[in-house]
């Protein structure tokens, strides 16, 4: 996501971003989604998400991000990117 920039939120932009999102989980949120998702893209292309994500509501950014790889990378030492072990695969439960 280096082509597009993602900015640092205030707390008070945070509060309407969880207040957006909350609204949108509602049943009038889910309803009639169209206003509420408007308002999420004034935000921003790429928008920081509370607790360490991201919201990507940008034809270009969603292209970029979903077209490169870059943006894929490990979340803790020992894991691989998409969150399986390095060197093996995911066994089935009870295998």
């Amino acid at each position: 996501m280096s082509a597009i920039g993602v900015t640092t939120r205030t707390r008070a932009e945070l509060q309407v971003l969880v207040s957006l999102l909350r609204r949108l989980n509602s049943p009038e949120g889910q309803a009639a989604p169209y206003g509420i998702l408007a308002e999420l893209r004034e935000m921003g292309d790429v928008v920081r998400a509370p607790w360490k994500g991201y919201f990507v509501t940008g034809f270009d950014a969603c292209s970029q991000v979903l077209r490169g790889r870059d943006w894929l990378r490990p979340t803790s030492p020992g894991r691989s990117a998409r969150g399986t072990p390095r060197g093996g695969t995911r066994s089935p439960p009870g295998r």
